[in-house]
């Protein structure tokens, strides 16, 4: 797997998270509607979440 530009070393977590997805998309070569789709489930999902423990406090 390609190693990301030295420039992200310090970038904040969500951002390297978000440059390892884009990777991952691309080395696996899926469809951009695919992966769109994808993320929405999950954002969706993480969302849910969020709420529940929300509710929980």
């Amino acid at each position: 797997m390609s190693s990301k530009p030295d420039h992200f070393a310090n970038a904040p977590y969500h951002v390297r998270l978000a440059i390892d997805l884009i990777m991952q998309f691309e080395q696996n070569q899926i469809d951009e509607k695919e992966a769109l789709q994808a993320i929405d489930i999950v954002r969706n999902d993480l969302v849910n979440k969020l709420n529940q423990k929300d509710q929980e406090n």
